[in-house]
């Protein structure tokens, strides 16, 4: 049995955080930005919002687990939709999933609008942050 003492613990932990988010990361800097992000500590995955506020999309990537996972929009009103959505293999045994909000649910009103993801009944980190039909401040 291989003993792994927790130096090489913490370096396989950094090194895993390290590729996730460069797997989250978009092919080029000025083709989407960030909104809200959350990479988990282990580095299994990493959720964002990104794109613009007018065309939110959600984007989960994962190498600790695949299958479904469901989605949740609380909106300012605190009304709360949800639905499920499927993880695809990608390149490097990267699970991964990217859904359109403003396609997916219903942006009915200006106003902070909150994404939270779950898989197995866990919640995926904490929930994302985006303001959808308000001016830039």
């Amino acid at each position: 049995m291989i003993r792994i003492t927790a130096p090489v613990k913490r370096c396989l932990s950094i090194l895993a955080l390290a590729v996730a988010a460069a797997a989250l990361a978009p092919a080029s800097a000025s083709a989407e930005r960030a909104l809200d992000s959350y990479c988990s500590p282990s580095g299994d995955f990493c959720i964002a919002i990104a794109g613009s506020k007018r065309q939110p999309e959600f984007v989960l990537r994962s190498f600790a687990f695949a299958g479904q996972y469901k989605l949740c929009l609380k909106s300012p009103s605190h009304d709360r939709e949800c639905g499920w959505w499927r993880l695809k293999k990608g390149r490097h045994g990267v699970y991964a999933s990217r859904v359109s909000i403003a396609d997916s649910f219903f942006l009915t009103e200006p106003g902070h609008y909150r994404v939270s993801a779950f898989y197995a009944e866990q919640q995926l980190g904490r929930g994302l942050d985006f303001d959808h039909g308000k001016a830039a401040a």
